[in-house]
């Protein structure tokens, strides 16, 4: 991994932290189920890895690391773990560039206004799936477990 440190106008301190800069070439490791073109650009972009992408190049061109390509290097985490390499398109980091400074300056607003608005007014207690039930009880002695009681 290399950490990248800079100081974004309108944000301040960032940090990112790719796993390879060689070259010119940004790299970063990805696990995955399968590395099939469209198995991993749909989970590439559930998980947002073009946003990831675009940031960690926004700190290595703010610190003078040229990058000529962007890349994500998937490997399946199951055998025979086969491995592909997928260049980010242009258009997309440019678009996603743009995304992530959108986040950043929200997430400033937020915190300077001291409260982050979403779908929860505050921290939330995380619970089991209810399928795991059986599996947690069934690791207790005595009266079953109410998860509701937490």
């Amino acid at each position: 991994e290399l950490p990248i440190h800079w100081e974004e106008p309108g944000i301040g301190p960032c940090k990112a932290l790719p796993d390879a800069w060689n070259a010119g070439h940004l790299s970063d490791l990805k696990t995955c189920q399968s590395v099939a073109e469209r198995d991993f650009s749909t989970s590439s972009w559930r998980m947002g890895y073009h946003l990831q992408m675009a940031w960690y190049r926004r700190g290595c061109l703010a610190v003078g690391r040229k990058v000529e390509s962007v890349n994500i290097i998937a490997v399946e985490s199951a055998a025979p773990f086969d491995v592909a390499v997928y260049r980010l398109d242009p258009l997309l980091l440019e678009w996603a560039d743009k995304e992530c400074l959108r986040i950043a300056r929200r997430y400033i607003e937020c915190r300077d206004a001291g409260a982050f608005p979403g779908q929860h007014a505050g921290p939330q207690v995380l619970l089991q799936p209810q399928w795991a039930d059986e599996q947690i009880q069934s690791q207790f002695d005595g009266p079953e477990l109410d998860p509701s009681s937490l």
